[in-house]
């Protein structure tokens, strides 16, 4: 599947700038720009956060992925401006355990070409996932995917789709457009989510912050939450690093098939605006606990 490369992205790693690339979809290159510290994504855009693109372009391919940025025992942080992705938008911004891996162990690209996998087999291939955000203007969701363990050969036999789903429309206060919010999504707002690890050095939790200005507020994953053998799930899944992405999607029709993100607050057929939704991130820092 041809790719483009869409800008170079400035990601502080414990504290020290890094280059690294923005990657996309030959045929997506002009929804997608990177530069500096920031990317922004117009709609029905999926871009990752990559070590190095080829020159010039080229085919997705496994070794794409080959080196991913670390989580067991550190903190993903950014901020996030989706003020025109309304009612019926996600922008999201996840890691996933890219390159997929098939049955016998060779990498498996997938249905779209590019080597993507996931919790909810999207191409056809499954492995961890960790939602670190999807969201638009009316709510928030945070959703680690906690999988089967690989066999020998890598393969992952099933993950468990919906994952353990946070989501602030359960408590209508704290996001939402306008000042009387906690979070006013109308202006850019801060996330920071962190992966600590227990005695024995598996994970512990997957605690996020949310923040704007001097107000903030936590979504706060556990073992109690999830279930008793959720973070055991999840650690092999994020131990080897995970690959940054982003994407902003949507139902522009109807909103339906967005209503476990933001129904209620929003309508169930409020769709997206479409064209009219880009989601700018920017400050992307990995940092060691």
């Amino acid at each position: 599947m041809p790719l483009a490369c869409a800008g170079a992205l400035e990601v502080r790693v414990d504290g020290a700038p890094q280059a690294w690339q923005v990657v996309t979809f030959a045929s997506a290159s002009s929804s997608v720009a990177a530069a500096g510290a920031a990317v922004s994504l117009g709609y029905n855009a999926r871009a990752y956060v990559v070590s190095a693109c080829p020159a010039g372009g080229g085919n997705f391919s496994a070794g794409l992925f080959a080196t991913r940025l670390p989580m067991l025992g550190h903190a993903w942080s950014f901020d996030v401006d989706l003020s025109t992705a309304g009612c019926g938008c996600n922008a999201a911004f996840y890691a996933v355990a890219m390159p997929g891996v098939a049955p016998d162990g060779s990498p498996a690209p997938g249905s779209s070409g590019d080597f993507y996998c996931d919790a909810n087999k999207v191409s056809g291939v499954w492995c961890t996932e960790m939602d670190l955000m999807e969201a638009n203007t009316a709510a928030f969701a945070a959703t680690p995917h906690a999988c089967d363990a690989p066999d020998a050969a890598g393969f992952v036999p099933k993950c468990d789709g919906g994952g353990c789903s946070l989501n602030t429309k359960t408590n209508a206060t704290l996001l939402g457009p306008g000042a009387g919010f906690l979070v006013d999504t109308t202006r850019p707002f801060s996330v920071s989510t962190s992966f600590p690890l227990d005695a024995g050095g598996a994970l512990a939790a997957v605690d996020t912050l949310v923040s704007q200005g001097g107000a903030s507020f936590h979504l706060l994953h556990t073992p109690g939450g999830c279930g008793a053998h959720w973070t055991d799930a999840l650690t092999p899944g994020l131990a080897g690093g995970m690959v940054p992405t982003l994407s902003l999607w949507g139902d522009t029709a109807s909103g339906n098939d967005m209503t476990w993100l933001d129904s209620p607050p929003c309508a169930a057929a409020q769709g997206c605006s479409g064209g009219g939704a880009v989601a700018h991130f920017s400050n992307f820092s990995v940092n060691k606990l």
